[in-house]
């Protein structure tokens, strides 16, 4: 009889072997059927939840944005549909160009605009401008010509007077005449637009002022380059009508407008209670160099003298308007009072 080392190790029945597989495989299959089903769920939620590459991407839309009430903009104007801007500045003016009269001022920055007047009062197309280069300043008239005016005739009117010389050439379409008298020399530039009207540019030099001749002429010449034909260019009033007023005023009319004197824009007010003619001069950049006196603190309101004139600066935030007011009567006084200030500066647009 063998004994147990000797005896053969039993072996599995292929019953047995079957058995053992069953009990074990079911387990395997389950798990990966499970992890099948929870990879298959997560990617079919990530397609139906994740935009499409050619899809564009849905956001939640931000809340619009609160704009500022605007005002609207009732003013009477000369041609609107000129105008290129809500707002416009003395710099626009300049550097941008208009229309007034027959005539179309194209812009220079070394042709600065000093003063035009409402066409009603004076006649049309004058324009004063202050001519610069790197060391002299020139005042300059500018003005077309009466229709039958020529070159020809202008020079031999001025050949005729014996203190006035002319350079005039033979077919030459461009002059200069000098006309000497005891303060000093009146220039006159002439020269002809692309339409043939005859344009003048006048200036007076005083004795004391050490300009020469020569320097005149490309003064002039630089004002006559920004001198064109009427164009599509705003017309310089309605320009005016939406330069800065105090307390976001607006005028009712360009007519309003009196006239643009320098770095002003000045109003005319028939103040039928006093019966005389306000003129409200309204300063578009601050006066350097003056020394204020608070006279308001809400609205914030300055008070200052400048040029023996009183002045008072009206504040919107951290930029200011500088405002005086001159009454046209037998006197001709300033207003000197905030009272009688606010009340011209309340009737702005009425």
């Amino acid at each position: 009889t063998p004994t147990p080392e000797q005896s053969p190790a039993p072996q599995p029945s292929p019953q047995g072997s079957l058995e053992g597989k069953d009990k074990k495989q079911p387990s395997l299959i389950l798990i990966l059927v499970i992890i099948l089903a929870v990879i298959g769920i997560i990617i079919g939620l990530l397609v139906a939840f994740l935009p499409s590459k050619n899809e564009p991407k849905e956001e939640n839309p931000a809340p619009a944005a609160t704009e500022p009430e605007q005002k609207e903009d009732t003013t009477e104007y000369f041609a609107k549909e000129l105008l290129k801007k809500a707002e416009y500045t003395i710099e626009d003016i300049n550097l941008d160009g208009f229309t007034y009269g027959n005539l179309t001022y194209t812009g220079n920055k070394d042709v600065k605009l000093h003063q035009v007047v409402a066409e009603t009062l004076v006649d049309p197309d004058t324009i004063i401008v202050n001519v610069s280069n790197d060391k002299n300043t020139i005042t300059v008239n500018i003005a077309p010509t009466s229709n039958n005016q020529t070159v020809k005739s202008t020079s031999a009117e001025c050949e005729s007077n014996a203190s006035c010389d002319s350079d005039y050439i033979d077919g030459a379409k461009t002059l200069l005449t000098a006309t000497s008298n005891a303060s000093g020399t009146d220039y006159a530039f002439y020269s002809y637009t692309k339409a043939n009207s005859l344009i003048s540019y006048k200036t007076r030099i005083s004795n004391k002022d050490s300009i020469d001749e020569s320097t005149v002429r490309s003064l002039l010449i630089k004002a006559a380059m920004t001198i064109s034909d009427k164009s599509d260019k705003p017309y310089v009033f309605d320009m005016a009508a939406r330069l800065k007023f105090p307390n976001g005023k607006r005028v009712k009319s360009y007519k309003d407008i009196n006239q643009i004197i320098d770095n002003a824009v000045v109003i005319m007010y028939d103040d039928q209670s006093i019966g005389s003619v306000a003129y409200i001069y309204i300063e578009q950049e601050p006066i350097a160099d003056v020394t204020t006196t608070e006279v308001s603190k809400k609205p914030k309101i300055e008070k200052f003298t400048y040029n023996n004139r009183p002045y008072f600066r009206f504040y919107d935030g951290d930029s200011s308007l500088d405002v005086r007011v001159y009454i046209d009567n037998d006197r001709g006084l300033h207003v000197d009072d905030l009272e009688n200030i606010q009340k011209y500066i309340d009737a702005i647009g009425k």
